[in-house]
């Protein structure tokens, strides 16, 4: 994903620079993301709290996924991006293809 700027702080990002849609996501866990379509909807002192809720959590102890443990924290501001999404699913009997599913969206 094209990233716009890294922060190592949430306070050090200034919302009226960025793009009218964007995503913000933190490094150091899964599902640490806010995807934003319009930035006149945004509420500044909720996404600062979710933001340090996030930087508080060890996300490696909470899952057992120690590979975070140690990563340096930083939170990431990435272009919004609108791509379509297409998914092939192709069924084989017999190792030959018999059947192709494809769902958009």
């Amino acid at each position: 994903m094209p990233v716009i700027k890294i922060y190592d702080d949430i306070n050090e990002i200034n919302f009226n620079d960025l793009p009218n849609k964007f995503v913000i996501k933190y490094n150091h866990g899964s599902g640490m993301n806010i995807i934003f379509n319009n930035k006149n909807d945004l509420n500044i002192t909720r996404i600062v709290q979710k933001i340090n809720k996030w930087k508080n959590m060890n996300y490696g102890f909470i899952t057992t996924e120690f590979q975070y443990i140690y990563v340096k924290r930083r939170i990431f501001v990435e272009q919004f991006l609108t791509i379509e999404k297409i998914d092939y699913k192709i069924y084989c009997f017999n190792g030959k293809p018999e059947f192709i599913l494809v769902k958009k969206n």
